[in-house]
């Protein structure tokens, strides 16, 4: 099995460069789409209308984040919203863009316990999506 170890140099570069990618496009913002039905075995698999659903589209601050700690955290610069989201129903993924619409990396969502944590996965029309807290961990930092 491969047993690789970053440097703390290295494992805050990796973070850097993934969170620059969403604002690759300046002055478009990147964006998050929260969706509902399974997620890919990876970030680049297609959305699928039969299976998938885009529920809310949120867009991010420039810069979407700060740069990451010596633990390769990277922490979302402020919360961000979606106060008209585009369907109903039960959160459980997202997907990552930059401003062009490129994606960049999925992530799970959930109340708890989740890359993105909401209040209620449960969403609705009419109805507010925030995410408050949000912070990307690279797992040799953790």
């Amino acid at each position: 099995m491969a047993n690789v170890r970053l440097s703390i140099a290295a494992n805050q570069a990796a973070m850097n460069a993934v969170t620059a990618l969403l604002d690759a496009a300046n002055p478009l913002p990147g964006y998050c789409h929260i969706l509902s039905g399974t997620q890919p075995a990876t970030g680049y698999g297609a959305i699928v209308p039969a299976i998938h659903t885009v529920l809310a589209t949120l867009v991010l601050p420039l810069p979407a984040a700060l740069q990451a700690n010596t633990t390769g955290r990277s922490d979302f610069a402020s919360a961000f919203q979606d106060a008209n989201p585009d369907n109903a129903g039960t959160a459980v993924w997202a997907r990552f863009y930059d401003g062009n619409g490129n994606a960049v990396f999925d992530c799970d969502v959930d109340v708890a316990g989740a890359t993105i944590t909401l209040s209620s996965t449960a969403i609705t029309t009419p109805g507010l999506v925030i995410v408050h807290t949000f912070y990307l961990q690279h797992p040799d930092g953790a």
